[in-house]
């Protein structure tokens, strides 16, 4: 492409971005009650159907089903970290700490783990970037790096039981360690050994009172299995409530949030948003994967402010004013199975060809050595 030919298509693209905003600029007001009445319902209905279970046999049928409909309905309390993340300081008093008690201090995933990291996600000089705590080049390949995200999941709760039972009051000995602790060891990502940078000012006072609530939870569930008042089978089943949240997780984070065709370097916003995706399907089964609106994952990336409750209206006055050829259309995947197929099959075709072309060098140079001069 020319100058001016990009010129052109920048041109295009942003006069796009334009008429979408002016479309959807009066969704911007957060309905608090909704916020209230969708968490308050999800986390009562995660527990209470957690608390159910424990009445069946094990691995009952009933058991089963009652675990998989907990581990959804966490997973969409739990899921409002996210809002919270792009929430405007004073927009919604106490919705932190209401979320912290329902589903965030229970679940050992407290907000100051994702605060600061999400928002890092949307900045342009960092996103795809070794700063993106929340992107891998996935479709790079090999096949096997998708994999191991869920290979992970049936560890993750132990992980965190341990990072809040263990390191948070060992943190307290020393400032070094509860420093190193905090950037090292503080993170919902998909990096491993991601350094954060350490919570400042009202957050660290925040981030201290989270991580307490966490260590007190672990240490209060310890003992009272330890006094045989919280039977065992519970424990279990809160293990496998979070492995079932887990897994949904990754699937969505696969499926239905980017094409992950980044290499490290930086992209510009038109590159971000053709690596980003919109699940056009309001299937049962695509709002249980996909809760709190995070279906429209391109559309959050244009307009992070944008309240989940909002989302979904906002993407349809967008479809029905776009041309057949926008930018926004090229974002749709029909399914979170499409998405995560589409990223699977790039990463083993990447493979494919690395290793196609490894064989390759490595055979010209087997050609191009000499051969040994003959002694006779």
């Amino acid at each position: 492409m020319n100058e001016s030919s990009a010129r052109a298509a920048g041109f295009e693209y942003a006069e796009e971005i334009r008429r979408m905003h002016a479309k959807v600029k009066d969704l911007y007001g957060v309905r608090s009650w909704i916020y209230w009445m969708d968490l308050a319902l999800s986390a009562g209905a995660g527990w209470g159907a957690l608390y159910w279970a424990m009445s069946f046999d094990a691995f009952a049928t009933g058991q089963v089903l009652l675990v998989a409909f907990a581990g959804a309905a966490l997973y969409r309390a739990l899921s409002f970290t996210h809002e919270l993340a792009h929430l405007r300081r004073g927009a919604l008093p106490g919705f932190r700490a209401g979320w912290n008690l329902l589903a965030g201090i229970p679940l050992l995933a407290p907000h100051f783990t994702y605060r600061g990291i999400h928002n890092l996600h949307h900045q342009h000089h960092a996103y795809a970037t070794d700063l993106d705590a929340e992107y891998l080049p996935l479709a790079e390949g090999p096949p096997a790096r998708i994999a191991s995200l869920f290979a992970v999941v049936p560890l993750i709760a132990v992980i965190l039981a341990l990072r809040f039972g263990v390191l948070a009051p060992l943190g307290a000995l020393h400032p070094a360690l509860r420093a190193w602790i905090l950037r090292r060891c503080s993170t919902l990502g998909m990096r491993i050994g991601y350094a954060r940078a350490l919570p400042q000012g009202a957050e660290r006072a925040a981030a201290a009172a989270e991580e307490a609530g966490c260590c007190l939870f672990v240490w209060c569930t310890a003992a009272l299995l330890a006094a045989g008042v919280l039977p065992w089978r519970g424990m279990c089943l809160w293990w496998a409530a979070w492995t079932a949240i887990g897994a949904l997780n990754a699937l969505r984070g696969i499926g239905a949030t980017h094409r992950y065709r980044g290499t490290g370097g930086r992209m510009t916003l038109p590159e971000q948003l053709d690596d980003s995706v919109n699940v056009d399907s309001n299937a049962l089964l695509t709002v249980v994967l996909c809760p709190v609106g995070l279906r429209w994952h391109a559309l959050h990336h244009l307009f992070p402010a944008l309240p989940y409750h909002a989302l979904g209206t906002a993407h349809r006055r967008i479809m029905a004013d776009l041309p057949d050829g926008g930018f926004y259309r090229e974002t749709l995947v029909p399914s979170v199975w499409a998405g995560f197929a589409g990223v699977w099959r790039e990463a083993r075709a990447n493979a494919q060809a690395k290793r196609a072309a490894a064989s390759a060098s490595l055979y010209k140079e087997a050609r191009d050595v000499p051969a040994p001069e003959s002694s006779v």
